[in-house]
């Protein structure tokens, strides 16, 4: 018997359209996104949800010499999960990029995550979020080098790139590296094996 995770990638105000780093479409992904949760919830599956939660001098942003604007500082509005995303009571929240250094794209960079999974006993993970050429792909290949059976649901994924040829590489990549890429909620009665 599997037992399966929803994770919910860094779904937050700073990463849509009126934030600092807006991936484009980002607002329209909230009511597939809801119908996971809800589907997650049916299914007794733990939700978690990722967040990026930079100091204010994080490696990472423009004014640092990094390559982003400054985004998800703690504590502050942009950080938060974007407006009406629904996070069920009982919801596992892991914070990363809380340190200065790095860029804090996978939540397994700290052991909290692999932790949480270990802890329920989780081996199957189904991700959605924000967004695809970084912290989903990073996260992905993470958990598939943990080895965990890894989906994505493809329509509750943003794409920071406007080159739609560009991000249909990535998800290439991800399908070539062993990720099953799912088009809707439609399709997540998963075949669990």
């Amino acid at each position: 018997m599997m037992s399966v995770a929803l994770i919910i990638i860094d779904y937050q105000e700073d990463f849509c359209e009126d934030g600092a780093l807006p991936v484009p479409g980002a607002r329209s992904l909230k009511n597939g996104i809801n119908d996971l949760v809800s589907h997650a919830q049916n299914h007794s599956w733990l939700t978690i949800l990722t967040r990026d939660w930079h100091p204010e001098n994080h490696s990472s942003f423009n004014t640092q010499g990094g390559p982003w604007p400054p985004h998800c500082i703690e504590n502050s509005n942009g950080a938060n999960f974007a407006l009406g995303l629904i996070v069920p009571r009982g919801s596992e929240i892991i914070s990363k990029g809380t340190s200065v250094s790095g860029f804090g794209y996978s939540p397994f960079e700290e052991n909290t995550l692999f932790e949480v999974l270990q802890n329920n006993q989780i081996n199957q993970i189904v991700c959605c979020g924000l967004a695809l050429e970084y912290c989903i792909k990073s996260t992905c290949i993470d958990a598939l080098s943990l080895g965990l059976k890894v989906n994505i649901v493809r329509n509750c994924v943003g794409s920071l790139s406007k080159d739609s040829e560009q991000a249909e590489k990535v998800w290439n990549e991800m399908r070539e590296l062993g990720c099953r890429i799912i088009h809707s909620v439609n399709e997540l009665e998963l075949p669990i094996v």
